[in-house]
């Protein structure tokens, strides 16, 4: 007696799969917009847009984050942005609009 192998041989598959993925199982993607991000990616875009120019207002931003102090420090930065003889400080809009943020953020989370 022989040992003969059994006459089923391995299938093959009846068509080639397509390399092309259906899109009905898939949504378009987009862009996040800076609120939609996670916060702590938030957080650092917002510092990384006032620490180019503003040295000394981040790492003041980084000591008091966390903390009641917080709030009216950024809300400080925000209104007052005038000398004592009443010229116009201001902020670059990038940062205004971080430092607005990161306030919003702050009053959020804290």
């Amino acid at each position: 007696m022989t040992n003969q192998p059994p006459d089923e041989s391995p299938e093959e598959p009846s068509e080639v799969p397509s390399d092309e993925l259906p899109q009905d199982d898939f949504e378009p993607t987009r862009v996040l917009t800076l609120t939609e991000l996670p916060l702590q990616p938030r957080i650092d875009a917002d510092m990384a847009a006032i620490v180019g120019d503003y040295h000394r207002v981040a790492l003041a931003i980084a000591h008091f984050w966390g903390h009641p102090e917080c709030v009216p420090y950024l809300q400080n930065l925000i209104m007052d942005g005038y000398t004592e003889d009443g010229q116009r400080l201001g902020f670059k809009k990038e940062a205004m609009r971080a430092l607005i943020d990161l306030l919003t953020i702050h009053q959020q989370e804290y």
